[in-house]
């Protein structure tokens, strides 16, 4: 498998911060220049598509379980869909638990019994044990060394991962991301197979892998600015592209111009916006394949955009989440929206419909998590502040009833 290098000068991270983020073989090195564009001229054409035999046998997975930290002091918790528990994993100490730094390398078969792979961040400064980690029926190894993580993800029910490791170029300006693909016997010898040089200060996020029968084919990734700040709701994800592994090659499918949300399950749908700049906020799915858009208006006063955007494992529904107001202040305030994929039905559902359920009192942020069948969705709701308390909430998007599941932080879903 070869590496691929890129050095790329992309102009749009302005505007991010105004509104908030085999055999190897020597390495490619591209230049790509692109001139700053105001987004309301921004066309997005449909890119190259992915070739018709990967995307007919692109799996979908429902979920049978979810994980959640429920701050007890015992690491995770798992809970079956219906809230039901089903045990805890002690994780160690010093590891980097969130939803982009965790793998449930395993299928959940009703027991907490298969494996974690994680990020372990430095302790006290000491990086030694920085890394991959694997935990494994209480045996903790460490997979591979590395300083930085930028994002880390895995293929559903299995121990096959992609992460990057971040690396901060500090004499020349440039940040490096290095992206890895591999499972835990792979992992200790593996070399990247793409490395993008970005003077902009764009990482690299992996987004999913794609699989044939089996085997890894590509890689599907967006950039996120580094090290912004200011009050961020929606994450300021530029563009989608596509590693192909057989070919060396990569595929734009967004522009960097465009607001990346989510790839749905069945890899055949991509959620993005234009906001800003005199485009009308709101929502695009557009498939990958016929380049075939739809979209859906936001709320007249939702002045913080939209985003979080989770499609249906079906491919008929979507769910996002739309903003007005600061963080900051009392006037803040969200609204999660569920819409049919023909826009024939759109409801709403202010963060005042989860006080109730949630029982965590009004000063709520409401997230849309992902889908637990076709038409019911997980909803993380959680309190402002810093020891802020959560939980996991069912919305049957066909009755508007909710039900508390779970408490703490959802960690990711757990498939068979």
């Amino acid at each position: 498998m070869k590496t691929r290098l890129f050095s790329t000068t992309l102009t749009s991270l302005l505007a991010l911060l105004l509104a908030g983020c085999g055999q190897l073989v020597p390495a490619i090195q591209l230049t790509h220049n692109t001139r700053s564009a105001d987004r309301s001229e921004i066309e997005v054409t449909p890119g190259n598509p992915i070739p018709a035999d990967e995307a007919e046998t692109a799996a979908t997975l429902l979920p049978n379980g979810f994980a959640s930290d429920t701050r007890d002091g015992m690491g995770l918790s798992f809970f079956a869909l219906d809230g039901l528990g089903l045990g805890e994993i002690r994780t160690p100490a010093q590891a980097w638990i969130t939803k982009n730094t965790l793998h449930i390398a395993g299928p959940n078969t009703g027991s907490p019994d298969f494996p974690l792979i994680f990020f372990q961040p430095p302790v006290e400064g000491n990086c030694d044990a920085c890394g991959l980690w694997m935990l494994d029926h209480d045996q903790v190894s460490q997979l591979i060394h590395f300083n930085e993580l930028a994002a880390l993800i895995g293929v559903p029910g299995t121990d096959l991962v992609a992460f990057v490791e971040r690396l901060p170029q500090t004499q020349s300006g440039i940040l490096r991301s290095s992206m890895f693909l591999g499972n835990p016997s792979s992992l200790p010898a593996a070399q990247p197979v793409l490395v993008v040089d970005s003077s902009e200060s764009l990482a690299v996020f992996p987004v999913a892998i794609r699989m044939v029968g089996g085997v890894a084919v590509g890689i599907y990734y967006t950039q996120c600015p580094y090290g912004i700040g200011g009050e961020i709701l929606f994450d300021p994800l530029q563009g989608l592209s596509y590693l192909d592994l057989s070919t060396n090659s990569t595929n734009e499918l967004l522009p960097a111009a465009t607001t990346f949300s989510s790839l749905s399950s069945s890899q055949k749908l991509v959620a993005y916006s234009l906001r800003g700049m005199g485009v009308d906020g709101g929502v695009k799915i557009r498939d990958l394949a016929s380049g075939q858009e739809k979209f859906f208006q936001s709320l007249p006063d939702s002045d913080r955009g939209a985003g979080m955007v989770v499609i249906s494992p079906d491919d008929t529904r979507l769910a996002w989440l739309e903003a007005r107001g600061s963080l900051s202040s009392d006037n803040f305030h969200a609204t999660l929206r569920v819409a049919s994929m023909d826009g024939r039905s759109i409801r709403e559902y202010p963060q005042e419909n989860f006080f109730k359920t949630a029982k965590l009192g009004e000063a709520i942020w409401v997230t849309p998590l992902g889908w637990l069948d076709d038409s019911s969705l997980l909803v993380g709701v959680r309190t402002m502040g810093k020891d802020s308390q959560a939980a996991n909430i069912r919305l049957d998007v066909l009755t508007g009833e909710t039900t508390f599941l779970a408490p703490g932080l959802f960690n990711g879903f757990l498939y068979p």
